[in-house]
């Protein structure tokens, strides 16, 4: 049996996961055990850990090591910087560990690069299923997670990133605060604390932008940010990053 011999619904699941499979989607195509242990036998699979095959010859990259992890802990998901990376935000730690949070009491037999963040609230409403198989944080909670791994200036400037690409809104921000600050969970502070200087305002679009108004906002000048579009004469049209309100 070779490897397109399999039924079209393991195939598919083979494409779209980066040829990396699990034994409850084997059986869920038609796959019996057998057929998996000939598979094995006949070169065409291989063990990736606790109840997960893929294909020989698979190139292991980042994305492949985090499918199967989450492949393998499936009440688990991706987070902290590992996720800042991959969704391209700014101020990541240029070298970290694969951030991956489970909730108390579940399994963790995670290989040595895994960094492990147990938490006791990590309901559905805070992953994101994404179609190759990986399971990552929702935008609030990866913000909200930043914030044990960043500084306060870092994490201020992530946020606005998020803001600013409208990856998620400053409601969920806060409903997400509401919902994990506590006393003694981390980050919950800084969190929370970046929120309140907001107050509201149009999220800056750069790092550099958000430094030089927090460094006008010291110097006690009303500086605020994105206000409006300028029409030049000349037909052209400028965005103003950075202006003093009328008074």
């Amino acid at each position: 049996m070779a490897t397109l011999d399999l039924p079209p619904a393991a195939l598919h699941v083979l494409q779209r996961q980066r040829n990396i499979i699990t034994v409850g989607q084997l059986s869920a195509a038609g796959v019996s055990r057998a057929q998996r242990e000939r598979l094995v036998d006949r070169g065409v699979f291989e063990h990736a850990g606790h109840s997960v095959f893929r294909v020989i010859g698979l190139t292991e990259t980042l994305e492949t090591r985090l499918i199967t992890l989450c492949l393998q802990h499936p009440k688990g998901m991706v987070t902290g910087p590992t996720l800042g990376k991959l969704e391209g935000l700014r101020r990541m730690p240029p070298t970290s560990p694969v951030h991956f949070s489970l909730p108390h009491g579940s399994r963790a037999d995670v290989p040595r690069f895994v960094r492990v963040r147990r938490t006791r609230h990590l309901p559905e409403s805070h992953r994101r299923h994404l179609d190759n198989g990986m399971v990552v944080a929702t935008w609030p909670r990866l913000a909200f997670d930043l914030a044990a791994d960043l500084g306060p200036r870092n994490l201020a400037s992530v946020i606005e990133q998020m803001l600013h690409e409208q990856k998620c809104t400053e409601i969920e921000l806060g409903a997400i605060a509401r919902e994990l600050c506590a006393r003694g969970r981390p980050g919950s502070a800084r969190f929370a604390t970046t929120l309140l200087r907001r107050r509201g305002r149009a999220p800056s679009e750069s790092h550099p932008e958000l430094l030089v108004l927090e460094q006008l906002h010291q110097r006690g000048v009303p500086v605020v940010p994105q206000v409006e579009l300028l029409h030049l004469p000349d037909g052209r049209t400028v965005r103003i990053d950075l202006a003093v309100a009328e008074l």
